[in-house]
């Protein structure tokens, strides 16, 4: 399990021929298997945040720290390696391929990380299991109701077995019921795979249940 340290993160935009400072010297440590919630409002940069954080989008100044690799510091294709084997990513709308059932979606990043399909089927089988769609794995994403959609992509996101899973309003798409069970199923996946949750979320009821809460103001991270 790895550390996840980001040191004075800074990102900037050019829009409309002025600088957008988005993230302004964010500084964050986030322990092995530690659930934290991240608030802010609209507009805040959580989003950014997240994805500078998971290695996806570069920021403008600062360094990112996963265990003892530096994210920015290595080259395109060590970093993607890296992100697919230790960052796991769920967004708010579930970007599953509608072309493909459950069990090939959740199969998908294991086949790109190199396993074999009969590996790789057989891993994404199991994690359908684990998050209640073990009858539904071969139901393509258009047969399925929002709730069991998230928790696909949810599978998904845990196929190579990351050490931290980043998710983005992961029930923000969702109805209240809905939302709460993909939200219990996040917590209890953290608990039991002592993987690194991070939530973004605009549910204070939710964010209320994280180890720690930080809000995202003015580009700055700071404790709730």
């Amino acid at each position: 399990m790895a550390t996840l340290r980001a040191e004075n993160l800074c990102m900037r935009y050019a829009r409309d021929g002025a600088i957008l400072e988005v993230l302004r010297g964010v500084e964050v440590t986030l322990e092995a298997g530690e659930c934290v919630s991240i608030v802010g409002v609209s507009g805040a940069g959580k989003s950014t945040l997240l994805h500078c954080l998971g290695g996806l989008e570069r920021p403008t100044a600062g360094q990112v720290w996963l265990g003892d690799d530096e994210l920015y510091g290595l080259g395109d294709r060590r970093r993607a390696r890296l992100r697919n084997r230790e960052v796991g990513f769920v967004f708010q709308f579930h970007h599953l391929l509608a072309d493909f059932t459950a069990l090939e979606n959740v199969a998908m990043p294991l086949r790109l990380a190199g396993r074999g399909v009969a590996a790789a089927l057989g891993r994404a089988r199991e994690l359908l299991d684990r998050v209640g769609l073990g009858a539904r794995v071969d139901h393509r994403p258009g047969e399925l109701s929002g709730g069991e959609q998230q928790r696909v992509a949810i599978a998904r996101a845990l196929a190579c077995e990351p050490s931290i899973l980043l998710t983005d309003e992961p029930t923000g798409n969702l109805d209240e019921e809905t939302a709460a069970t993909v939200h219990q199923l996040l917590l209890s996946l953290n608990r039991e795979l002592h993987t690194t949750l991070v939530y973004v979320t605009h549910n204070p009821t939710f964010a209320a249940t994280a180890e720690r809460q930080l809000r995202l103001h003015g580009g700055r991270l700071e404790a709730v």
